[in-house]
């Protein structure tokens, strides 16, 4: 078989300096996450305990009310950019003769307003649901004509704990320095390099088919290439053209030919051997 020499100058790569630069960056990035998640959670911590303090005291002023409806749930959504909202919401509750939403929200500039809705028509047709209509009515009543709501809002919009504080890096997911040059192609490449010129073939799954890496350009690997429908379909054509030194050479991209360990490997004799027997099998 003639060989291809490129007269252009392709990168040679060292695949054993690129494992150790692979490591390394992989130990870096590994450190670098779970400092980031380190403090993340430091942020998500006190996130939560600036929520269940507002939330204590919220309790505390209504807990009278708060006990005549079983299953109501008090949450906050304390977004940046969204201000601060108190919900109250009893849409869940069992034996609720009205499901409901009620929300009370200071924005970011101060406003506060209040907003209200339900999900379903009423039903009322025990004692108990009359009870918890009065119930729902009292409570609805009291944190409407509650006064307290700017001050208590306010005081926790002061305290909110800043992601910033807690959080003074980057995800390194999202930051350019730790950005991963591309290890996986590079190793490829280096490997599929490491069996340039040498009397090797070998197969891709992918492509169905075998190669013998010829020579390469910055872009290009020049190779020949047999398919595997061709040797299941004219073993003893592709076994002349390997006997008589025939092969066509073609290019493929670097991007498109992809190496792994797992991918089997042949000298020309033993391919030779490999298409021998498939033909023996059928004169048997």
């Amino acid at each position: 078989m003639k060989r291809y020499i490129s007269s252009a100058k392709p990168v040679k790569l060292d695949r054993r300096q690129l494992l150790r630069q692979q490591a390394e960056f992989t130990a870096k990035y590994q450190a670098r996450t779970e400092e980031y998640q380190a403090q993340y959670s430091r942020y998500q911590a006190a996130k939560e305990e600036w929520k269940n303090n507002l939330l204590s005291k919220i309790d505390s002023i209504f807990s009278s009310y708060i006990k005549t409806l079983p299953g109501l749930e008090i949450n906050t959504n304390p977004w940046y950019g969204e201000g601060i909202t108190i919900v109250f919401n009893y849409e869940h509750a069992a034996d609720a003769a009205l499901k409901w939403e009620y929300k009370i929200i200071l924005s970011d500039e101060g406003d506060l307003r209040k907003e209200s809705s339900s999900y379903s028509g009423l039903s009322a047709v025990r004692p108990e649901d009359f009870e918890n209509l009065t119930a729902t009515v009292n409570f609805l009543k009291a944190i409407f004509e509650y006064d307290g709501w700017e001050k208590l809002l306010s005081e926790a919009q002061a305290t909110t704990p800043s992601y910033r504080e807690y959080v003074t890096i980057k995800d390194p997911k999202y930051d350019p320095e730790y950005r991963d040059p591309g290890y996986k192609k590079m190793l490829e490449e280096a490997s599929l390099q490491s069996f340039l010129g040498k009397d090797i073939w070998i197969h891709s799954d992918k492509d169905q088919c075998w190669y013998n890496i010829l020579g390469e350009t910055p872009k290009y690997f020049k190779v020949y290439t047999i398919l595997d429908r061709d040797i299941r379909l004219n073993p003893k054509y592709m076994l002349r053209e390997l006997d008589n030194d025939v092969m066509y050479e073609n290019s493929i991209k670097k991007e498109y030919l992809r190496y792994s360990d797992s991918m089997e490997t042949l000298t020309t004799a033993e391919l030779k051997e490999m298409i021998q027997a498939k033909i023996d099998q059928r004169n048997d």
